[in-house]
């Protein structure tokens, strides 16, 4: 068991994981100003590589703030689960090591359909 953390952490050094925040921080960043200026009802809350998709336009600082219809987060998992983009039902996407720009960047595509077929259920 020791030689396998000592493997791991030869992978996931303190800079790796600083990288994997940023690109994780990045991402959310990109969701959300292609959602604002869609004017969609949309936005991600998250910390690092750890994010969460919301469906309201209205400022999140607790839980009871991301409050939406869940056909929405449903709506959003099913088109995704189509594009080929797997996340949780409930919205959560997590970045790994191995996501690299590529995936970022298909995923950005994805939401960028979404918004386009959905937008008659997404306009603020």
């Amino acid at each position: 068991m020791a030689a396998g953390i000592a493997g791991l952490t030869e992978l996931f050094t303190p800079q790796a994981a600083e990288a994997l925040t940023a690109r994780g921080d990045a991402l959310r960043h990109r969701v959300n100003t292609l959602c604002a200026g869609r004017r969609a009802t949309m936005q991600t809350t998250g910390l690092g590589s750890v994010m969460n998709v919301h469906f309201t336009s209205a400022t999140i600082r607790r839980p009871e703030d991301a409050a939406c219809d869940p056909r929405l987060r449903d709506l959003f998992f099913f088109d995704m689960v189509e594009e080929g983009i797997y996340l949780a039902r409930r919205g959560l996407i997590a970045l790994m090591l191995t996501i690299g720009e590529g995936e970022e960047d298909a995923l950005m595509a994805a939401v960028e359909r979404f918004l386009d077929r959905r937008a008659e259920w997404l306009a603020a």
